[in-house]
């Protein structure tokens, strides 16, 4: 299992060095896999003075991702760093924006991805405005929500539901 590790702030490590024979194989001063470590926590031998610090699992995450980008006029559908689809939608500042993203399951081997968005008090548009197939099977996890301030403009989030999708198209 590959595991990997994040900080944010400062972190210092605590570790016991002892000297050896010159003619001995060198051998680092400190080592640590993470294999070991708990997940979703600070090693025993770590301290983080500043900030956030935690094991991760770094399995090939297939995070999905649905955002609205105003600067690029768009809806965008992202797989961790990519953009899988991408429509045009153009966002209309100091009004609730609606998004919905979903992630089912079509057939052995297949999931599709999907997203769309509507203003607030509008209805719901029947078609997905993005969609994307992926072949490897979704990693579970946890669904979030968060957002990138557009110049400066607060953001708000306000009823936010997280339910079983059909497997039905």
């Amino acid at each position: 299992m590959n595991r990997r590790f994040g900080a944010l702030g400062t972190l210092v490590l605590i570790a016991s060095l002892t000297c050896g024979s010159a003619a001995q194989e060198e051998k680092p001063l400190y080592e640590n896999d993470f294999e070991q470590s708990e997940l979703d926590k600070v090693p025993g031998d770590f301290l983080v003075l500043d900030g956030q610090f935690a094991v991760k699992n770094g399995q090939g995450s297939t995070a999905f991702r649905l955002q609205v980008s105003p600067a690029r006029k768009a809806l965008e559908l992202y797989r961790g760093d990519e953009v899988t689809a991408s429509a045009t939608y153009e966002w209309q500042p100091g009004v609730w924006t609606e998004l919905r993203l979903q992630v089912r399951k079509v057939k052995d081997g297949e999931w599709r991805v999907e997203g769309k968005v509507w203003t607030s008090g509008g209805k719901e548009p029947p078609a997905w405005a993005v969609s994307f197939d992926e072949k490897k099977q979704p990693v579970a996890g946890k669904a979030s929500i968060w957002g990138s301030p557009y110049a400066t403009t607060p953001i708000r989030f306000d009823d936010l539901r997280v339910t079983p999708a059909s497997e039905k198209p």
